[in-house]
C-alpha cells in the first residue's frame, strides 16, 4: 500500500471559483506551467538578492537565449519577476510579495472553503441578529432622544447602523462572508461565491435572525415585542427606492471585492450609508 502523501496546497475544486479568481489562477498557473520557467523561478531565487542577470541565466539552465527570454518575459507579465535594465544588460528580481500574496489567497480560501456549513450559518445568524438589533434600538433611541427633530434622529439612526455594520463585517466576514441579506446571499450564490444549496441555509438564518434582533431591541426599549408597522409605505417610488438601494448595495460589493481587500469593504458601506 502506497503511504497518503499530506496534500501541501488547496484544491481548487473545493468550491466554485468566480470569474475573476479563476482568471488569475489561470494566469498564475499558466506562467509556472512550464519546467523551464520553474526551474528559472528556483534559480533566481537562490542568487544573492533573489535577482540574476539575463546573460547569467542562459548556461546553467542548458536552454537557448529565445526560450530564456519568452519565459522570463511570461513571469514578468504574472508579476513573479520584475525586471530592470542596467547598462546593456537586464536584471531579473523575485517579487517575493506577488509569489505569497498568491498563496495567501489560495489559503485563505481553502481555508474559508474549510469553514463547516454549521458554523457559517450560526455566524450569519448572530450577525444578523446583531445588525437588526442595532438598526431597530437606534432608530428607536433616535427618536426618543431627537425631541421631535426627524433630522437628527435619521442621522443618528445612520451613524449608529454604519459603525455595527462595520464591526459585524469585520468580525464575521471570514467565518460566513458577512452576507446579512438573502439579495446578497443571492447574488453571491449566481456568482459561484457559494452553492446554491448552502445559500438556502444562509435565508433561513438571516430571516430568523432578524426577526430575534428585532424583538430583542423592542425588548430592550419597553416596545411590543412584534407589532404592526404604522408607517404607510407604497407605491412605485418604494418600489423604484428598494430596487436603487439594493442595486447599490451589490455594486458596492462587488467593486470592492475587485480590489481583493476585505479591509475596504465595510468602510465602503459606511460611507454608502451616509
Amino acid at each position: 500500500m502506497k503511504p497518503k502523501l499530506p496534500r501541501c496546497c488547496p484544491t481548487v475544486l473545493g468550491t466554485r471559483l468566480k470569474r475573476d479568481d479563476a482568471e488569475e489562477l489561470a494566469t498564475a498557473f499558466k506562467a509556472i506551467a512550464d519546467p523551464g520557467r520553474l526551474r528559472l523561478l528556483s534559480f533566481i531565487a537562490a542568487q544573492p538578492g533573489a535577482e540574476a542577470c539575463v546573460c547569467n541565466l542562459i548556461e546553467p539552465l542548458g536552454l537557448a537565449q529565445p526560450t530564456v527570454s519568452h519565459h522570463l518575459k511570461v513571469l514578468a507579465e504574472a508579476g513573479l519577476l520584475a525586471c530592470e535594465r542596467r547598462a546593456t544588460w537586464m536584471f531579473y528580481r523575485l517579487v517575493p510579495e506577488r509569489v505569497r500574496a498568491r498563496a495567501t489567497r489560495r489559503q485563505a480560501r481553502n481555508e474559508a472553503v474549510g469553514m463547516t456549513l454549521a458554523r457559517r450559518l450560526v455566524a450569519e445568524g448572530v450577525g444578523t441578529a446583531l445588525l437588526l438589533a442595532a438598526v431597530v434600538g437606534s432608530g428607536i433611541m433616535g427618536e426618543r432622544l431627537a425631541g421631535g427633530n426627524v433630522a437628527v434622529a435619521l442621522l443618528a439612526n445612520t451613524v449608529a447602523t454604519g459603525a455595527a455594520l462595520v464591526a459585524l463585517i469585520l468580525t464575521f466576514g471570514p467565518i460566513s462572508g458577512a452576507h446579512f441579506n438573502p439579495a446578497v446571499t443571492l447574488a453571491d450564490a449566481s456568482q459561484g461565491g457559494v452553492s446554491w444549496r448552502d445559500a438556502r441555509g444562509y435565508v433561513v438564518v438571516q430571516v430568523v435572525g432578524a426577526l430575534v434582533g428585532v424583538a430583542v431591541a423592542d425588548v430592550m426599549f419597553g416596545e411590543p415585542v412584534f407589532a404592526l408597522s404604522r408607517h404607510v409605505r407604497h407605491g412605485p417610488g418604494q418600489m423604484v427606492s428598494e430596487f436603487v438601494a439594493t442595486f447599490g448595495l451589490l455594486a458596492t460589493i462587488w467593486g470592492c471585492s475587485r480590489l481583493r481587500s476585505a479591509t475596504v469593504v465595510p468602510f465602503a458601506f459606511k460611507v454608502r450609508l451616509r
